[in-house]
């Protein structure tokens, strides 16, 4: 994405320490730099953020807005151009002009607007990561810029035309997506999880579901990694505990009871995509379903195992129509992914493998099932 060579991963856990705490080491550098004899300067939280972020902005062609130019983006951030929630706030439609900052050329894009209340270390936090994380991984969606202005932070990200494939989901009446478009999208996500799983010291969401997986107006598929959290399981074997959020869709068992987050969590989350974009076509919690099927992984994964069950939980939309061989071998893939236990869980890189023969199988199969 235009981006050069950048240093390597090793500087994590220094980053890490930086989100969750160098907001005061950062006034205490701002403060240590005055003249010797003149009074210490007051240091604002937006110095703090400033010299956290600029560093990375220098180095990633990260742009700092005012926030003049993202009101004037979104409609003076009009309701009708709100498109969703992220991680610490709405997310609003917007159209940059043509050389509102240098190096940026006319686009839509998307404005992430939070209040600042407890959300310094989230924005900190998705910024810094993104930013590192977006030159080595094309399959992110890539942040363009931010914003600090009074009480407000705010994120500025490419526009994805199709939206989160939790959109398709959600629609009462919606276009059919053909059943090998759907695993090129899941596979595509795939690569993006094993990619960002596949480092030194890896990241996950902590509540990864289909609302993070965005499409392009071709149906190309870049993942929003909000939620970003360090799996230091891997740095000094311990679990990384947090704060489980308000939304448990699509969570892993041991992150909704313990609050544990590993890399195994985010394939659990994985299985429930591919079983609601690959077999249901339906979210995985509904409050209007029936008692007991309100949580599709509950009714549906002892189905996953067994061909005939399978094919009466198949998403009706597709009338019957998607290859056999390939749709039982993702739905096994599934229910090994949405173990209760995470050691029997596969890793994304395995999943990926799968996947790809899964692919294979599905371009040699000669006809699709038709009911």
């Amino acid at each position: 994405m235009g981006y050069g060579p950048r240093e390597s991963s090793s500087s994590w856990r220094s980053l890490l320490d930086s989100c969750l705490g160098a907001t005061r080491g950062a006034g205490d550098e701002i403060r240590a730099s005055h003249e010797p004899g003149q009074q210490a300067p007051f240091v604002t939280d937006k110095d703090r953020l400033s010299s956290l972020l600029s560093p990375v902005a220098s180095s990633s062609d990260l742009h700092e807005f005012t926030y003049a130019e993202l009101r004037a983006a979104t409609g003076g951030f009009a309701s009708r151009n709100i498109i969703g929630e992220g991680g610490f706030g709405a997310v609003y439609r917007g159209s940059l002009e043509d050389g509102v900052r240098p190096g940026l050329v006319a686009q839509a894009v998307a404005v992430k607007r939070g209040l600042a209340n407890d959300y310094v270390e989230e924005l900190l936090k998705e910024a810094m990561f993104v930013a590192q994380l977006q030159h080595r991984h094309p399959s992110l969606v890539k942040m363009i810029g931010y914003c600090y202005h009074g009480n407000q932070r705010l994120l500025v990200y490419e526009f994805m035309g199709h939206g989160s494939l939790d959109n398709y989901l959600s629609k009462p009446i919606r276009s059919v997506l053909p059943w090998s478009t759907r695993l090129s999208i899941v596979l595509a996500t795939a690569k993006g999880l094993a990619s960002v799983h596949g480092e030194e010291k890896p990241l996950v969401c902590s509540q990864f579901n289909a609302s993070n997986i965005l499409l392009d107006s071709n149906n190309d598929v870049k993942i929003s990694l909000s939620d970003l959290r360090l799996n230091t399981r891997s740095l000094d074997g311990t679990e990384d505990t947090t704060r489980v959020g308000r939304s448990m869709r699509g969570c892993a068992p041991e992150y909704i009871m313990l609050g544990h987050l590993t890399v195994k969590s985010v394939v659990y989350s994985f299985g429930v995509v591919m079983l609601e974009i690959l077999i249901t076509g339906k979210t995985s919690f509904d409050l209007t379903r029936p008692a007991k099927k309100r949580h599709s992984v509950d009714y549906a994964r002892p189905c996953l195992k067994d061909p005939r069950r399978l094919a009466r939980i198949m998403d009706r939309a597709l009338k019957g129509v998607y290859p056999v061989a390939a749709t039982q071998k993702v739905a096994l893939l599934a229910y090994k992914c949405l173990r209760a236990n995470p050691k029997r869980r596969p890793d994304m890189s395995a999943v990926l493998e799968a996947l790809d023969h899964v692919t294979a199988i599905a371009d040699v199969e000669e006809t699709p099932m038709i009911l």
